[in-house]
């Protein structure tokens, strides 16, 4: 059963500023407007990501996730699969809201990844939350510009990463600059006064930074 998923919210990947409803990555619109992907979002049946174009969108929504305003999708209690290699360009993360909570599976594809020059924190997501695992994705590709904090998954985890291979280059030319093979940190966390805690939580397991 396939579900319609409304477009990104960030102008720059598909022209146009539409956001799903939080929590209802099933919300139906024009099919003009719309990512369709597979699957009910379940473990038995997860939503198929299948082009770059898509993985850019959920991406995109959990950088817009807002449960105040009812935009973005977190994803949290969903799963996610991948089911092609793909090429993607990272449009920026932020360490407050852009955390997954749900379960995104690479099924051991590929994700080539570029990003946005001179974005302060260059990764597929800020957080990779409590409730979120990230597994089975091999990175190649480049993320090199005047970047603060890179790395491939997140910047914070305090979830799960599981069997992620990079082999993209990383780098950039600031003198300020926390670079991760996968994620910038492991068990750190923000409190509301934006200082380091330590939170025991995330986890990194059968990963390799080439």
């Amino acid at each position: 059963m396939k579900k319609i998923l409304s477009l990104v919210g960030i102008s720059f990947l598909l022209g146009g500023v539409i956001a799903t409803t939080a929590h209802q990555p099933h919300a139906v619109l024009a099919a003009s407007e719309a990512v369709i992907l597979q699957g009910e979002g379940t473990e038995e049946s997860p939503y198929l990501v299948t082009t770059g174009e898509e993985l850019e969108w959920v991406v995109s929504q959990v950088l817009t996730y807002n449960s105040t305003q009812g935009i973005g999708n977190d994803f949290s209690g969903k799963y996610l699969k991948l089911t092609n290699d793909v090429s993607i360009t990272l449009p920026g993360a932020t360490i407050t809201t852009h955390t997954l909570r749900g379960t995104f599976d690479g099924d051991n594809h590929t994700i080539t990844l570029s990003a946005v020059p001179g974005v302060k924190y260059a990764s597929m997501f800020g957080y990779v939350g409590a409730t979120g695992t990230f597994k089975n994705v091999v990175f190649e590709g480049s993320i090199t510009n005047t970047s603060e904090y890179l790395a491939p998954v997140c910047i914070y985890n305090v979830g799960k990463i599981e069997n992620v291979t990079n082999n993209a280059t990383l780098g950039n030319t600031s003198t300020n600059t926390v670079v991760g093979g996968i994620a910038a940190f492991n068990n750190l966390g923000y409190n509301s006064a934006n200082k380091k805690t330590a939170k025991n939580t995330g986890s990194i397991t059968n990963c390799t930074n080439n």
